[in-house]
């Protein structure tokens, strides 16, 4: 996965081609998504990605080394 930020904005792009549009929250924090819901903390060290539905139920975190 890359993650660009630009102009307030981020990007979320997979390894699959999917695009995600992401809003910034706090400095270098980003977050959007409907049914999936997606956190970028580039603040935190190391940086962390997070996803997670509506209900829980599948959560998934990576961070960068």
């Amino acid at each position: 996965m890359t993650m660009t930020v630009q102009n307030n904005s981020g990007e979320l792009l997979t390894g699959g081609g999917i695009h995600y549009g992401l809003t910034r929250v706090a400095p270098n924090v980003y977050t959007d998504g409907d049914y999936f819901k997606i956190r970028a903390d580039l603040s935190s060290l190391p940086k962390t990605l997070m996803t997670r539905t509506n209900d829980s139920r599948c959560i998934w975190t990576a961070a960068a080394s």
